[in-house]
This record gives structure tokens, sequence and C-alpha cells, in this order.
């Protein structure tokens, strides 16, 4: 059976931070800057991409043209309505320029001398190059802009202006706690990755990363938003499955399935002087893993179904502003005193 050719996408001009964080999980997302939606899906039809809008009140192209309706208003959420509505699969490569879409060329550094900082071309020996836009790209350069887009949620808006984007639909205010979520799934799948290829180094340091995250966003649930949910339960009592002990209880189990991991790395780590055994030791680390993901994921939809929606119905506004103002902030989490190595 032959591959599926990779779906070519299109996102209009209300989805830019969107289309900039699909073309770092290497997906082909041009950007329609200008113009209506109409205008924009009329280019989406004629290059033969799926057009991405937010546009939910009206189609914008013919019936037969395939359209994307994008609901959330926060870059990781929507990134995930997409990733899991269209199937697409996650590439690591860096195949994309960031900014334009442009397909990256692997240069080395008599190409990118005059173009790179001396100490990043004194570092590296390959860099990526866009023929469009002639920026340049290096390893240093591609995790520091996912960072920066994950730093990004902090400054988004709570909502579209309905005069600008009278398109868009509604967002609940506490939404972009629950894209906290998909910033911690990122930062744990790029560690798995890296396991994958075996590179230990890269694994270990994202291993520690999403540990850091994890540990304080689990802190920051534990003392700000589980009290407040305790004290404003729902008129008609938790439903099943969402009494308050049951988050803690996963957030036990989740914080007891890190520290075992963390073991598991460090002995993986001590075998990094016998190749021959490696292979092999990923494999298992990354089948115990699993365990973890599915306990993330089962964890995030109790959340998304119970947590959250009773606290947008039972908090006053300046409650949730005040929980967005604690909250978000571990979005700045930085990785200063990690080192690759």
């Amino acid at each position: 059976m032959a591959e599926e050719a990779p779906k070519r996408l299109l996102a209009d001009r209300m989805l830019g931070r969107l289309a900039k964080f699909l073309r770092m999980l290497g997906q082909d997302v041009e950007y329609n800057r200008e113009g209506s939606s109409a205008e924009a899906a009329a280019r989406a039809a004629s290059e033969g991409r799926i057009f991405l809008t937010r546009s939910a009140r009206k189609r914008v192209g013919p019936e037969s043209q395939p359209i994307f309706i994008v609901e959330s208003n926060y870059p990781f959420h929507q990134a995930r309505e997409v990733l899991l509505g269209l199937s697409l699969t996650v590439r690591d490569d860096f195949a994309r320029c960031i900014e334009d879409n442009g397909l990256l060329e692997v240069v080395g550094r008599e190409q990118a001398r005059d173009h790179v900082p001396e100490r990043v071309l004194a570092e590296y020996e390959r860099f990526h190059r866009c023929p469009r836009c002639e920026r340049f790209y290096w390893d240093g350069r591609h995790l520091q802009g996912m960072r920066t887009t994950i730093s990004a949620l902090e400054a988004a808006p709570l909502a579209h202006d309905e005069e600008e984007f009278p398109d868009a639909p509604p967002t609940p205010m506490l939404d972009p706690l629950l894209d906290l979520h998909q910033a911690l799934e990122v930062a744990f799948l790029q560690h798995r990755v890296a396991l994958m290829k075996g590179e230990l180094p890269r694994a270990g340091f994202e291993l520690r990363r999403f540990s850091a995250w994890m540990r304080r966003h689990i802190g920051d649930e534990n003392e700000l938003v589980l009290p407040l949910y305790q004290r404003r339960p729902p008129p008609e009592g938790y439903e099943r499955g969402a009494a308050p002990e049951i988050f803690s209880n996963e957030h036990e189990k989740i914080l007891d399935h890190l520290d075992r991991l963390e073991l598991a790395f460090q002995a993986l780590e001590r075998l990094a002087e016998a190749p021959d055994r490696l292979p092999a030791s990923c494999l298992n680390l990354l089948d115990r893993e699993k365990i973890l993901v599915d306990l993330l994921e089962h964890h995030d939809r109790r959340e998304r179904l119970h947590l959250y929606p009773t606290l947008e119905r039972n908090l006053r506004i300046e409650e949730k502003q005040e929980l967005l103002a604690m909250l978000l902030p571990a979005m700045g989490l930085e990785s200063r005193s990690l080192k690759v190595g």
C-alpha cells in the first residue's frame, strides 16, 4: 500500500501563531497574512491545501473544498485540535522555516558565515537555511523557538475582539490553563523523540525540563486550584469521578511515576558505554513511559470534563483573573540551569 502523502495546509489571517507552531512540528502550513477569508480559501483551493479557519458561522469556500474549523483561541489547544482532527504526524526533523514555511536546506559553515554569530559558527557544523527569506537556523535556535512559542501563551488574549473577528466563537476565560497541559505534552514528546533516537544527552535534558514544569504545575494546582474547587462545589454535588481527592490522588500518581522514570533514566545513562545494550534499553524505557503518557491523557480528560468547567461556572470574573495571573507565569519556567550533556 502506498504511503499517504503529507497533508498540506493553509491558515487564514486569524491563525498566525498556529501556523508557526504547526511548522515547528513539521507541518507544511502556508499563511494568508492579508485579505478576506474567502480570498484565503480560494488560495487554499488553488494550491490543493486544507483551509484552516475560525470562520465557523459560514462556509467561505466551495462545498467540495476541505476546510477545518479551529474552535479554540489558544495556540497549543489549536495545534492539538488540528493534529488530532486531521491525523497529522508530528515530525522532529525541523524541515520548515517557522517564519514563512520555506523548505529548509542543510548547509555548512562556509555558507553560514556572515549570517550567524561567530560563537555559533564555532560551535555548530550544520545549519539550516531558508531559501525564501534567507534565515539561518541551528539546534539552539530551534529549541529557543519552541520555548518562545510556549511562553507566548502567557501573553495570548483571553478572547478575540468581536469587531475584529466577528466569526470567532467565544472562549472560556480559564481555557489557557488547559493549554498548560499541551505545553507539558510537547515537552515530554521532545524527550521521547530523543530517547527513540538514542540521543541520551538530549533525552535527559528534555526529561529534566518536563519534570521541573510538571512538578511546578502540580504544585500550583494543589495549592491554588483544588482548594477553590473544594470551596465552590457544584450545587448538585460532585459528579462521579470528579471529587477533589481524585484529582489530588492522580497528582500523587504522576509524581510517583516521575520519580521512577528519573531513576530509570539515570540507570540508562550508565549504559552509555555499552552501546550494544543501549537500543533495547531505550525501547524498554519508552514502554515504561507509556504508562505515564496514558495517565496524563486520562488526567487531562478528567480536568477538561469536570475541574475547570466547574470553576468556569462557579468563580467570579475577578477570581478567574487572579487564578490566571498566578498560574500562567508557570509557563515562563526557564531551563537555564539545565545543561545538555
